[in-house]
């Protein structure tokens, strides 16, 4: 239990960390905006590898078979990069695809602090499973908050989300097929939005 007198200097220490948080995802925005025309063609992952994307997020895990089952829609991220040393950054280009259609590209931007040091590649699906949920996204992205630890485990990379705190929150994402190395913990920010 933390003490009366311990309150306002928690809440004064939690409000510090979003505001880093924010500037951090707000400048990786930014420098994403500035780079986005100038990206090589290998970083930049074309609509047919929406379905190869699929299949091994069922493969890989086969609990992502019925997410997709039940899902309305998916944001398929053949490929998201993140790198950082204390500060960093998450840059990404995928698609909202519908019943096997493609319905818009999709950005995904963001930026991390924390304890961490490295960089890596990995594919991401984020699976939405009602209409409202992909209507708010269609007409606002989706903004999202959260933790992650990176770790080896078995010579593979591994990475665990907790604590998402997003205005959409009938969605769930699912991250694979790691590689690089990225290693510590860091509270993350990441906005997704249709590029248009």
């Amino acid at each position: 239990m933390v003490s009366a007198n311990r309150q306002p200097e928690m809440e004064t220490h939690l409000r510090l960390l979003k505001l880093i948080l924010l500037t951090a995802l707000l400048s990786s925005c930014n420098v994403a905006d500035r780079f986005e025309n100038k990206l090589p063609s290998s970083i930049v992952a074309g609509p047919e590898l929406i379905q190869t994307t699929l299949d091994h997020a069922s493969v890989r895990y086969p609990e992502n078979k019925t997410l997709f089952d039940a899902s309305v829609a998916q944001v398929v991220f053949p490929k998201v990069f993140k790198g950082g040393m204390l500060l960093g950054g998450t840059y990404g280009e995928g698609y909202l695809v519908r019943d096997g259609i493609v319905l818009s590209q999709v950005r995904l931007a963001g930026g991390n602090a924390g304890l961490n040091a490295g960089a890596q590649s990995y594919s991401q699906v984020v699976y939405i499973l009602d209409e409202e949920t992909l209507a708010a996204f269609r007409h606002g992205g989706k903004i999202s908050l959260h933790g992650t630890l990176n770790y080896a485990r078995r010579g593979e990379s591994v990475t665990n989300t907790f604590g998402k705190i997003s205005p959409t929150q009938n969605l769930y994402t699912t991250i694979f097929n790691q590689s690089g190395y990225l290693a510590g913990f860091s509270l993350d920010g990441t906005f997704m939005q249709l590029m248009r």
